[in-house]
């Protein structure tokens, strides 16, 4: 018998009873009984096999481009995760970008959601910091949608050449913004120097000519210590201990000290 007599067969009996439509039952078998779970498997096996004709598995994920970065930089990951804080967040991923390495995978999910619920962080950047297969992960989980979209769009290179540099420090050494405004450009500036201009930012900020100059100075070498320290986590080779400027305000605290 064919799979849709059968059909009908179940049907019929339902609904003009098994008293006038007979139905194929096991012996000792109650009629109604036997009806409803016949019914139950019908619908069962109709489920499973609509679902095997519509759903196919997704494309597999795509091969990784990126090294991973080195312990230290991971940990100084973790510490501005603990943190929370997107600015240091986007220089990790910076300078990530400029060592040649990615996101770790353990921490694509934690990074992804800061992203979603923060506009600061340069999306672009991040998406070239998860590369093809971060994103493909990140495709799997609705709620980063927005942040997959912004991160597909290619990273931006945003360094300063040299001598525009310079002359965005000269800037800042001038003091002629206001206090707020000072300290605002000069993180921004910081965090496209290059690094081989720590020495000369430092310079500059020995002898500042007003509060605005000491601010947007102190905060451009503020950042630019932090990129120095994200540098040499990365690569040391890049950049060598022995070329590390003397600085006293603090790099980022170890788990031991934080409290």
């Amino acid at each position: 018998m064919s799979t849709t007599a059968v059909e009908v067969d179940l049907v019929n009996a339902a609904l003009l009873g098994t008293d006038r439509r007979a139905v194929p039952l096991p012996e000792g078998a109650d009629p109604a009984d036997w009806l409803l779970e016949a019914a139950g498997r019908r619908r069962a096996t109709t489920l499973v096999a609509a679902a095997s004709t519509v759903v196919r598995p997704g494309p597999s994920a795509p091969a990784s481009t990126l090294s991973l970065p080195s312990v230290a930089a991971r940990d100084m990951l973790d510490e501005i995760l603990l943190q929370a804080s997107l600015p240091l967040l986007d220089l990790w991923l910076r300078e990530a970008l400029a060592a040649g390495v990615g996101l770790p995978p353990e921490r694509w999910a934690p990074v992804l959601d800061r992203a979603r619920r923060a506009t600061g962080l340069n999306r672009a950047r991040l998406g070239a910091a998860l590369g093809p297969r971060g994103l493909w992960f990140a495709r799997h989980n609705p709620a980063w949608s927005a942040v997959v979209r912004a991160a597909e769009v290619p990273a931006p290179d945003d360094a300063l050449a040299a001598e525009p540099a310079r002359a965005v420090v000269r800037t800042l050494a001038a003091g002629e913004q206001s206090v707020g405004g000072a300290r605002t450009l000069g993180q921004q500036t910081a965090a496209r120097l290059p690094l081989a201009l720590y020495p000369e930012l430092v310079e500059a900020g020995r002898d500042p000519t007003n509060a605005a100059a000491r601010a947007g100075l102190a905060a451009a070498e503020e950042v630019l210590w932090v990129r120095w320290a994200l540098a040499s986590a990365f690569d040391p080779y890049r950049v060598p201990p022995e070329r590390h400027p003397v600085r006293t305000v603090p790099t980022l605290p170890t788990r031991q000290e934080r409290p």
